[in-house]
């Protein structure tokens, strides 16, 4: 990675809020964390398959070497994307 160019990051969280989703650089990459509430059903409805994820989802993301700053985060339609700066070591 050259200094001051950007990383971007591209991450499904169906269904999470933006309040619901923490982002934390570590030593070693990306943190992503979110919590996706339960669809809301009707009292009585026989569920017989759920594929639509719900629960604690948790990511971790290696990056290349080298020190980041998080310049940019957007939830989108079940999309996050975030901005990463790369920053002289």
């Amino acid at each position: 990675m050259s200094l001051g160019s950007d990383v971007h990051v591209l991450v499904a969280v169906p269904g999470a809020r933006a309040e619901d989703i923490d982002v934390q650089l570590t030593a070693t990459g990306l943190s992503i964390e979110a919590i996706v509430p339960p669809p809301q059903f009707v009292v009585g409805m026989h569920v017989i398959r759920l594929e639509v994820p719900y629960g604690r989802m948790r990511r971790h993301i290696d990056l290349p070497p080298g020190h980041y700053a998080l310049r940019e985060t957007r939830l989108d339609n079940g999309h996050l994307f975030l901005r990463l700066a790369g920053l002289p070591l």
